[in-house]
């Protein structure tokens, strides 16, 4: 056996212990040509795997961010009721209606840039605000 067969092997059955496949092609005997075969799928599963990791960080973030924008606006909701100036109970509806109207348009972009939602995040949530990974970091380290 040459080397590049011997390096493709162990390659291969180290792919198979990274995903769990018990059917390591080590032990039958493959040609190089069903090594690079195998090696491909074994590729694919790990990049498929990686999208579908992907895809539910992307939902976790839009979900917190949309729980971020949420509170904000129920907290100047709230401060809204608690002022009793009309100049400054204006203000902060409009702030309002800016805030949710931001969202609006952030999610409109998304789907006119990626209408399965797969590849466009949201901006990370704040960690400190009420719906943000606080022990999840920033990049959910």
């Amino acid at each position: 056996m040459d080397d590049d067969e011997e390096e493709h092997r162990e390659f291969l059955s180290f792919l198979a212990d990274m995903i769990g496949d018990e059917d390591e092609s080590t032990d039958r005997g493959l040609s190089i040509e069903e090594i690079q075969a195998e090696n491909e799928a074994v590729e694919r599963k790990i990049l498929q795997m990686h999208k579908d990791s992907l895809d539910l960080q992307i939902e976790r973030e839009r979900r917190a961010w949309h729980q971020n924008t949420d509170w904000i606006i129920s907290q100047m909701i709230t401060e809204m009721k608690k002022t009793p100036d009309k100049d400054d109970r204006e203000e902060l509806v409009n702030l309002i209606l800016n805030v949710h109207e931001q969202r609006a348009n952030w999610d409109r972009v998304r789907d006119l840039i990626d209408p399965n939602k797969t590849n466009f995040t949201h901006p990370l949530p704040d960690p400190q605000l009420p719906g943000g990974d606080a022990e999840d970091g920033i990049n959910g380290t």
